[in-house]
């Protein structure tokens, strides 16, 4: 290939970029976007989706795990049919200079499964509302960095 065919080559002027589709993208779809990451029923709409997109054995895996929808739809989605679906979420800390203790998988989205799992409580203006639990389990992993050489190849049972 060469360099002139290849995803680096210069734009001719008035071609679109990734950013700028996706810059229009969310010009017109913020509103929207903003209301589903904000509201409770996205909850649904992700089991909605997952139901249409998966059968009852399926893994999901998700790369941007966020907040943990993904696996708490699967959850509720399992509870609704009896499924077994599993699912793998996977996440980066978003740890920063600024704010190297944060970690959005641990504080965010595992609190939010194990509450999902076990069932929780919140207040309203009025009283306590108890929100039962969905039932199933989940593990909370995190990945260690390796430093190079130190990948081993052949892993034991108990490793």
């Amino acid at each position: 290939m060469s360099e002139r065919e290849g995803p680096w080559r210069p734009r001719p002027e008035g071609e679109a970029s990734l950013d700028a589709l996706a810059e229009s993208w969310l010009a017109l779809w913020r509103d929207e976007v903003a209301a589903l990451a904000q509201d409770p029923a996205g909850l649904a709409v992700w089991q909605g989706l997952l139901a249409q997109a998966t059968g009852p054995d399926d893994i999901v895996l998700d790369f941007f795990a966020g907040s943990g929808t993904t696996g708490h739809a699967v959850l509720a989605l399992n509870a609704a049919d009896e499924g077994n679906r599993r699912f793998i979420l996977v996440s980066s800390t978003e740890a920063s200079v600024d704010v190297p203790e944060k970690n959005v998988c641990r504080d965010i989205c595992q609190r939010r499964l194990a509450g999902a799992v076990q069932g929780y409580e919140y207040r309203t203006k009025d009283r306590a509302k108890q929100v039962p639990g969905l039932g199933g389990d989940f593990a909370y992993l995190r990945a260690e960095r390796l430093p190079p050489g130190k990948l081993l190849t052949r892993l034991a049972h108990a490793q």
